[in-house]
């Protein structure tokens, strides 16, 4: 776990701390440890993560897969952490950060056709961004180790403490940190993000949309 926090990440932990209401106990454990990263690497495999997603995305999918007794001021507060989380990852001091996309993430429609174009052309902005890199595995990568499902890497104090990994379980957000297990899945993510196919997100989305 990180030794220190510098002034503004505890800034960034302090916004997201008002919002932690409706929010499931290890995913709010997990958002603490997120804004006080100084490197995140994130594999997804079937939607947008969530820090790359615009406010109509998150709405549809946040919806989608809400429990079915979820209020719409939790979902309201769910929305409103993930925006603050994006903000948060393209301010001055945020974190560097990787992000690796199997391309069946970016095929399913989540709300109308005008929701994904938004969604799509963010990714591309925020591709520029100087802390920010996307690339996307395509169908030609076949069978691949990251089918297991989506995680995240979380490092601290510039790499010198040890590395968290969070995946999902039953909706919740599991946080490992045994060394064996994260240099595992630290291997996993570089050996899909230097992939022979892998794209970078724009060469991605012009192939997809038969662009030259």
């Amino acid at each position: 776990m990180p030794r220190s926090e510098e002034p503004g990440a505890g800034q960034r932990r302090a916004k997201l701390a008002r919002s932690d209401a409706g929010l499931r106990p290890g995913f709010a454990r997990y958002l603490d440890l997120e804004a006080i990263a100084d490197e995140l690497r994130c594999f997804e495999l079937a939607l947008i993560p969530g820090l790359l997603q615009t406010e109509r995305y998150a709405r549809a999918a946040i919806t989608a897969f809400a429990d079915i007794d979820s209020s719409r001021d939790q979902i309201d507060v769910r929305i409103a952490t993930r925006l603050e989380r994006r903000r948060q990852l393209v301010a001055s001091d945020g974190p560097r950060a990787w992000f690796v996309l199997d391309e069946a993430a970016l095929m399913p429609r989540i709300g109308d056709a005008s929701v994904m174009d938004e969604q799509l052309t963010q990714l591309l902005s925020l591709a520029e961004q100087p802390n920010i890199d996307i690339v996307v595995l395509p169908r030609t990568a076949g069978l691949h180790a990251g089918l297991t499902g989506p995680f995240v890497l979380l490092a601290f104090d510039g790499g010198t403490t040890a590395e968290v990994v969070g995946s999902e379980n039953l909706g919740d957000t599991v946080l490992r940190t045994e060394p064996e297990l994260v240099r595992a899945y630290r291997a996993l993510f570089e050996r899909m993000q230097g992939d022979s196919t892998a794209e970078p997100i724009e060469a991605s989305l012009r192939r997809l949309r038969g662009e030259h």
